[in-house]
């Protein structure tokens, strides 16, 4: 009797110890599967992110060579940059594609193409009074609000040339303009650059970007008259066809017809318009496995160089 049980025993033991045996390699191997899979994974990433600076690349020498080679001798939202699905829009391979997304239009329609960075309102070079009504049209900001954060952001520029011999960089130093919060620069963002010569392209400028500068000086039901005027003519297809100066004036007025206060307001602002646009922004979005990367890059028509590029990684790229 004694016997068997030492048998069972023994039996007992030599289970527990299989049983502990198994136990530990089913843990070796989980956690050598767990190690695997977090090597893949990395592995897939940095290919991931190697083909995303691939397609960057590509995109952008391909993006100036067209800006570039664009033949237009006047720049409108009609031409090519501003929406071109087979050009600016494309499969890598099957499981990459790519797009440059441009404007959003009013009625949700999304362009393939880039933006004139000359139909927005520079930062760097804007006069006080036109910033002031900019933060009151865009922004929603009331008349001292928007007094406030104008004089700020004069008073930001004067010491930046001060001290750094220049101004704004980058619009995102907006940011540290005191007045100047999160949910005001949100509304404006789209509408800001600190790129090109401080001229407006009358033919892609928006539009209260052009009442700003028009309400500074003049009359809002004026303004607001003449600005509507332009927009009817631009969204029947019509371009103005002259770069600047006083041809601008005598083609803006044989154009549109316009009152004689209409016409004050183009003596007062046509030095500050042309209809030829050397910078263009793309926000390149980048599709590998179901992951998005996006690439903001800025290019110089006149020589098809990138002047800035920034991108804006996802974790699980």
């Amino acid at each position: 009797m004694n016997n068997l049980n030492i048998q069972h025993n023994r039996s007992g033991a030599a289970l527990l110890m299989i049983l502990g045996v198994i136990a530990t390699l089913a843990i070796l191997l989980t956690s050598s599967l767990s190690i695997i899979g977090m090597r893949i994974k990395v592995v897939n990433y940095k290919n991931n992110m190697f083909k995303a600076r691939m397609i960057t690349k590509s995109v952008q020498t391909f993006s100036g060579y067209v800006l570039m080679t664009d033949s237009n001798e006047y720049d409108s939202l009609d031409d090519i940059w501003a929406d071109s699905p087979e050009l600016f829009a494309g499969q890598y391979d099957e499981n990459s594609s790519w797009s440059i997304i441009g404007r959003i239009s009013e009625n949700s329609i999304t362009n393939f193409g880039f933006i004139d960075e000359q139909s927005k309102l520079n930062i760097k070079s804007a006069p006080f009074r036109v910033l002031r009504r900019f933060f009151e049209y865009t922004a929603g900001l009331d008349s001292e609000d928007a007094f406030m954060l104008a004089a700020s952001v004069e008073q930001t520029r004067i010491e930046n040339m001060i001290a750094y011999s220049n101004t704004f960089q980058s619009i995102y130093e907006l940011l540290y303009v005191p007045e100047m919060n999160q949910e005001t620069f949100d509304s404006i963002e789209n509408l800001i650059t600190v790129y090109g010569n401080g001229k407006l392209n009358i033919n892609t400028v928006n539009k209260n970007v052009l009442l700003a500068l028009i309400a500074s000086d003049a009359n809002l039901k004026t303004s607001e008259s003449f600005v509507e005027k332009l927009l009817i003519f631009r969204n029947q297809g019509n371009i103005i066809k002259a770069k600047n100066g006083k041809k601008m004036k005598e083609a803006v007025e044989s154009a549109i017809l316009l009152t004689k206060q209409e016409i004050g307001i183009v003596d007062n602002i046509y030095t500050n318009l042309t209809s030829t646009s050397s910078i263009y922004k793309g926000d390149l979005y980048i599709d590998i496995d179901g992951n998005t990367q996006k690439n903001t890059f800025i290019v110089n028509k006149e020589n098809g160089k990138i002047i800035s590029s920034l991108t804006l990684v996802d974790d699980e790229l």
